[in-house]
């Protein structure tokens, strides 16, 4: 793409004049950066290569790689700068020397391996994993690769945990029965804002885990209205500061902590009503429908979204935390 805009430019330039703008955005990277700046392009912008590795840190090594080329020369502005690499015939106005230093560069590109097909073939290495909700590798690539910031992590801590399901009877009791324990490797969980992210597939890229953050990680939306507007997704918002509201394998749940007394409100929407203590112990449960004698209350969700919400309310200040609960 860099090499066949470059060419672009300087046909058009040859063919319409000296000082014909042209502003450039095709390939841009830190080692192309001043070449591109030497050609009298106004602005030179970058895109694919800030959704690389590092994300926005990329941009200080264009302007490092910038004024390194300019103090070689001596140059102390952009226009000394293109002026002083021009031959000597063109050095009078920036706009000729413009055109002198694309008639030297530009025809330089097809020869330089690094635009070459070997030199790019080779795609991110992937290792023989795929993503879950949870504990992934927590390589973190998958945040600064993002170009609107919309994976973020929460600080939820790792655990090791007995789990307890319902079974209800029709005598109005919920009796507990021992699940599965609930484990959590990595200390902190990858997350996503779904009305930052646009799908473009570049955290997959970079993930080394195949699957896809923004697809299998946990998606937060801003509003009521974005989460019913995608309501083929899972995911969660934040009703009011302490309490979510999330969509897991198409069932509808509620989870809110009351701050003072530390009990937690779980709601399976329109099935079942539980407050339990912040240990997860059961207080009381309610039936919210015709359950049917020794039907069992799956609490997965319960838990999972205890990860969700007491990790995002243990860093109140982040960035997303304020977004996310509505915090003025």
């Amino acid at each position: 793409l860099h090499v066949i805009s470059m060419n672009a430019m300087h046909w058009f330039r040859s063919e319409m004049g000296d000082d014909f703008p042209i502003s450039f955005s095709a390939g841009i990277t830190r080692h192309n950066f001043p070449d591109a700046v030497q050609c009298n392009m106004k602005p030179v912008t970058v895109c694919t290569d800030l959704l690389k590795t590092g994300g926005y840190t990329r941009m200080s090594g264009y302007l490092k790689a910038l004024r390194d080329e300019m103090e070689k020369c001596g140059a102390k502005t952009v226009d000394d700068f293109i002026i002083r690499n021009a031959e000597a015939p063109y050095q009078a106005e920036v706009a000729r020397a413009g055109v002198s230093n694309e008639a030297r560069i530009v025809p330089a590109l097809v020869k330089d391996p690094r635009y070459h097909h070997n030199t790019n073939r080779k795609p991110p290495k992937k290792i023989d994993s795929y993503l879950q909700l949870f504990d992934c590798l927590t390589c973190n690539k998958c945040l600064p690769v993002c170009p609107n910031g919309a994976n973020f992590s929460i600080p939820a801590g790792a655990r090791s945990e007995a789990t307890f399901n319902y079974r209800y009877d029709q005598s109005g009791y919920f009796v507990p029965e021992q699940g599965e324990d609930f484990v959590l490797e990595k200390p902190a969980q990858i997350a996503n804002l779904a009305d930052f992210c646009n799908e473009c597939g570049d955290c997959d890229t970079y993930c080394p885990e195949y699957g896809g953050p923004f697809i299998e990680k946990p998606r937060f939306f801003f509003s009521k209205a974005s989460y019913e507007q995608f309501s083929k997704y899972d995911g969660f918002y934040f009703v009011d500061p302490h309490c979510i509201r999330g969509r897991m394998g198409g069932k509808e749940y509620l989870l809110a902590i009351n701050p003072d007394t530390r009990v937690y409100l779980w709601q399976e929407i329109g099935r079942i009503e539980f407050l339990l203590k912040e240990n997860h112990n059961f207080i009381s449960g309610i039936n919210l429908c015709e359950l049917p004698d020794r039907e069992l209350i799956d609490m997965r969700p319960y838990y999972h979204m205890r990860v969700l919400l007491d990790g995002i309310l243990k860093d109140p200040d982040a960035y997303t935390s304020v977004m996310l609960r509505g915090i003025r």
